[in-house]
């Protein structure tokens, strides 16, 4: 005699089957929900990383934001009071483009004489080209030659730093093919013009040292601004205090222009906001 459990046993693994056929069935769309799952995590943690990565750029994205917009002039003073030395730049440091203005980071190189004399291998500009091939926005470069007739910069450079969205570059010593430089609209600084090339003459010594440019001491990571009043470099360490003393400045001349076509008196204006 058939066992009544028995009975039930085919109908029970007819059962386990369709269910396993159901399953088999629905697999593609399960793998699919779990690959759009994970597609949507890796989305969210993409966007993640991205926006901490603006939060940290912020705080130097908005000093530069700020300094394109204040004066050399005004950070020349603010400089000489909270610094208490000067931060601008011989007066023959001047832009190739007079319509440019340019705010960033400084990124120093330093040139020197070459051959037997100095014993330095002629490496040429090496530095300067590595330094414009790592660089981009908000990053300037701030060449110092050594020599009035030696160049630092010439067109082939300028476009490279032009291409990569550089700030600008600051020769203290010569530039050449200028007329290059300005089709670009790059901001250039430079304290003199040659059309000779440094090959021969001079070749890279250093690169992100401190260095005297246009009489001033420049370090990597300080800030530079140039406009049509000259170049001026803001210690590093001092950049908040700098700015928050030239924005009181900035709005300090705001109030006296009013006040001097009031008054038509210079005098009582400056006794008034004390500033001139």
């Amino acid at each position: 005699m058939m066992n009544p459990s028995d009975s039930r046993a085919p109908f029970s693994n007819e059962r386990h089957q369709r269910r396993l056929r159901e399953r088999v069935k629905s697999l593609p769309w399960t793998l699919l929900k779990a690959s759009v799952l994970v597609l949507l995590v890796a989305i969210l943690l993409i966007q993640l990383v991205v926006q901490l990565s603006a939060d940290v750029a912020s705080p130097a994205d908005g000093v530069l934001a700020q300094l394109q917009k204040i004066p050399a002039a005004t950070l020349s003073d603010a400089i000489d009071q909270v610094v208490g030395r000067r931060g601008f730049m011989s007066h023959d440091m001047r832009p190739i483009h007079l319509e440019n203005r340019m705010a960033g980071r400084a990124k120093t190189v330093l040139f020197g004489p070459s051959g037997e004399q100095t014993q330095e291998k002629n490496r040429g500009p090496i530095y300067g080209v590595q330094v414009i091939d790592e660089s981009g926005p908000g990053d300037i470069m701030v060449v110092v030659t050594g020599d009035l007739n030696i160049t630092g910069l010439g067109g082939l450079m300028a476009t490279t730093a032009s291409v990569r969205g550089m700030s600008g570059v600051v020769v203290d010593g010569a530039v050449r093919d200028v007329d290059e430089i300005q089709q670009l609209g790059f901001s250039v600084f430079c304290r003199s013009i040659s059309p000779a090339t440094m090959l021969g003459r001079s070749t890279s010594i250093a690169r992100d040292v401190p260095v005297i440019c246009g009489g001033v001491t420049v370090a990597s990571g300080d800030y530079i601004v140039g406009d049509r009043d000259g170049v001026v470099c803001i210690p590093a360490a001092r950049i908040v205090a700098v700015i928050e003393r030239a924005l009181e400045m900035e709005a300090a001349e705001k109030k006296m222009v009013p006040k001097i076509h009031e008054l038509k008196s210079l005098q009582k204006v400056v006794e008034m906001f004390k500033r001139i």
